[in-house]
């Protein structure tokens, strides 16, 4: 699902505004609906995982509504530490034995497989074990990580916290090549704050609201102002202090710094 630009604007800036209930709850509908989508494997699973995305799904609209970005925000970043931080470490045991709700075989095997996964190693952020929910859509993969309901286990919360992580730090990678290039050719880095904001509007909900409340605002004044950096390179400007200050656009939301030992 691709967020609306209109519902970019609302989330961006809104300080402690409520988020829309209608916001949460469309989006909800639309991670449980694409949970039976062509994005989701094609095998005997889809019926018990459909199932978990939509009670995973409605639960956590309930939950959320009502709360301001800010606080939404705050939320989630709590739950990424629980899944991937110390919060997670001090209960691995428990963590590794957990099963989730449901009993059929399927869902059974799926917290198993993402058992396996989180404890894997990784090499250039790809586990040895396959992750489970590797072919998801960005939405179903946001309504596992954070899931509250208690649906989805905590590794398997993990497993989907990682393909998303992944993602993120494929497109930063690409993105931070593009620009050398695009500054190479123009001296600008117009498309590469473009690429940025596209970027940032597909993302679910949870992940949006993690960003600073003036983000969009910025790459739009950059991308409407249209520079050539090589203009201040002329004019004395440090070349190294405009790079740096290009790239922390590209923030890691999807914050690694509690999951580096494990990568």
């Amino acid at each position: 699902m691709i967020i609306s630009s209109a519902t970019t604007n609302r989330l961006t800036g809104i300080g402690d505004k409520q988020v829309s209930a209608d916001t949460n709850a469309g989006k909800t509908n639309a991670a449980a609906s694409a949970s039976v989508s062509s994005e989701t494997p094609a095998n005997s699973s889809v019926s018990s995982l459909a199932t978990q995305l939509a009670t995973a799904a409605a639960y956590s609209a309930a939950k959320n509504k009502g709360l301001s970005a800010g606080q939404l925000g705050d939320k989630a970043r709590a739950m990424v530490d629980q899944i991937v931080g110390q919060g997670y470490q001090q209960w691995k045991v428990r963590n590794d034995l957990e099963i989730p709700k449901a009993s059929d075989a399927e869902s059974l095997a799926r917290a198993k497989a993402a058992t396996a996964f989180v404890n894997g190693s990784f090499k250039d952020n790809v586990g040895s074990e396959p992750n489970p929910f590797a072919d998801l859509s960005s939405d179903q993969l946001a309504t596992i990580a954070y899931d509250e309901s208690g649906t989805f286990t905590i590794n398997e919360r993990q497993a989907a916290w990682h393909e998303s992580y992944r993602r993120e730090e494929n497109f930063r990678i690409q993105t931070v090549a593009k620009m050398g290039q695009e500054y190479k050719t123009t001296g600008k880095l117009t498309n590469y704050f473009q690429d940025i904001l596209d970027n940032y509007e597909q993302l679910p909900l949870m992940e949006q609201v993690q960003y600073p409340k003036n983000y969009v605002t910025e790459l739009k004044e950059k991308i409407k102002r249209d520079f050539n950096y090589r203009d201040t390179v002329a004019l004395g400007g440090s070349e190294q202090d405009w790079i740096t200050a290009a790239k922390s656009f590209l923030r890691p939301v999807l914050d690694s710094s509690s999951m580096s030992k494990q990568l």
